[in-house]
């Protein structure tokens, strides 16, 4: 007869594990939250993008604009839908002193009630020293800002920038800065010589190390755009959180007297794919029966690079569904051929709502 003995499993205390030790689960317990943009689709919130370009090309002009809409509380600027909870920024500005600020905000097309909205919500900083995260660190303290603008990036860098472990430690801060508070930090750049001789924009056009690049989740770049020399062109050369599709879409601007930038028609941005609207169709009946808005329908198909609709003219597709896809059958005396007619006239009446 053997006896069998069983032992008790001595079971090993919790591993304490250093804080910074993340285990998965934690990450599946999260609650998912799409990433939120200042200006959709250029500039995400929390985080550090780049706008570069040529030299006196206009990139002042452009943050100023920028920083100066947000402060008075517009809704859009350069044609693009702005999301703020505050209207406050913070401008570090580098090269313009408050002399040249004084001159190019005389010219601003502002109303009296503008004057006073940015007067209170827009602060510059043109003298600091090597403490100036810290200055920032503390303004966002005491009021959080939506948006922070460093104008221009080489001349708060001490270093090589070219020594990629230098420009990591001088992101760094700025990092924590926009995590913590969800500010948005725009940091303004020159290209490369070989940069400013390519014509196509491209992430790796940007002067120094890649890893300015790499510390961006979003890079920008300006240039003047065709023959006339108020034109600009904006392109994302780096955008983590948008597609590729979007990415291809660049935003034309013109330069006014008042220094602001207008958007011009883009015609990229209006075309849409006619050889597939049978698929763009049946794609938003597939939305539309998910539950999304005529909205959300609109920015996924942008998104999906398939059409740039409006919503209302979504909602006319929704409605005007034919019967048979609702299982509803009904007998037509329309030929192939006046089929065909129908289906270029909802070709031609997409082409006019879209210019």
């Amino acid at each position: 007869m053997f006896k069998i003995f069983i032992m008790e499993q001595l079971i090993p205390e919790e591993v304490k594990r250093d804080p910074r030790v993340i285990p998965l689960s934690r990450v599946f317990e999260m609650k998912a939250e799409p990433q939120r943009f200042l200006l959709e689709n250029l500039i995400p919130s929390g985080a550090l993008t780049m706008l570069c370009g040529p030299s006196d090309c206009g990139k002042t002009i452009m943050a100023r604009q920028l920083a100066l809409e947000i402060a008075k509380g517009s809704t859009s600027v350069f044609g693009s839908t702005l999301h703020f909870e505050t209207q406050k920024v913070i401008y570090v500005s580098t090269e313009d002193s408050l002399k040249d600020w004084k001159i190019k905000v005389d010219k601003y097309p502002f109303s009296e009630e503008d004057k006073k909205q940015c007067g209170e919500n827009l602060l510059i900083i043109t003298e600091f020293d090597n403490g100036l995260p810290q200055i920032l660190a503390d303004e966002l303290k005491k009021e959080p800002a939506s948006l922070v603008v460093l104008d221009v990036f080489g001349d708060l860098l001490s270093g090589d920038i070219n020594a990629a472990p230098t420009v990591r430690s001088f992101f760094k801060p700025y990092k924590a800065l926009a995590s913590k508070y969800e500010t948005s930090f725009l940091f303004i750049h020159h290209l490369s010589k070989k940069g400013e001789s390519k014509e196509r924009a491209d992430k790796q056009n940007v002067l120094g190390s890649m890893a300015i690049e790499s510390s961006m989740r979003s890079v920008l770049e300006l240039r003047r755009d065709g023959n006339d020399s108020d034109n600009r062109s904006l392109k994302i050369t780096k955008g983590n959180y948008v597609s590729d599709q979007i990415k291809k879409i660049p935003v034309h601007l013109k330069l006014q007297e008042n220094f602001t930038y207008l958007r011009l028609e883009n015609k990229e941005e209006q075309k849409i794919n006619f050889d597939n609207l049978v698929v763009i169709k049946e794609r938003i009946y597939e939305l539309h029966e998910l539950g999304h808005s005529c909205r959300d329908i609109a920015q996924l198909l942008a998104e999906e690079g398939l059409a740039t609709l409006k919503k209302t003219r979504i909602s006319e597709i929704i409605r005007n569904r034919p019967l048979e896809d609702l299982g509803i059958t009904f007998e037509s005396n329309l030929s192939d051929n006046d089929h065909d007619e129908t289906d270029n006239d909802d070709l031609n009446r997409d082409e006019e709502n879209n210019n």
